[in-house]
């Protein structure tokens, strides 16, 4: 997919685990939420393992960001 379709999916994703809430153990609902790393086109890159580097990457660009976004 195209670098923007990927990124607009991938925070429709985002946006859509941001309501959710899980009944922890102690009985309090806790928030969820997601980070995800977009990887550049993998034709631009070596492969897929690149494109699972990539990815990755981006993935701890965004926890460092402070989590719950798109990268």
């Amino acid at each position: 997919a195209e670098p923007a379709v990927a990124a607009a999916l991938a925070e429709r994703l985002r946006g859509a685990v941001a309501p959710v809430r899980v009944d922890a153990v102690t009985g309090s609902p806790i928030g969820v939420s997601a980070s995800i790393g977009v990887s550049r086109p993998v034709a631009t890159l070596a492969g897929w393992e690149a494109a699972a580097r990539d990815a990755d990457a981006a993935l701890y660009e965004a926890k460092r960001a402070g989590r719950d976004r798109v990268v």
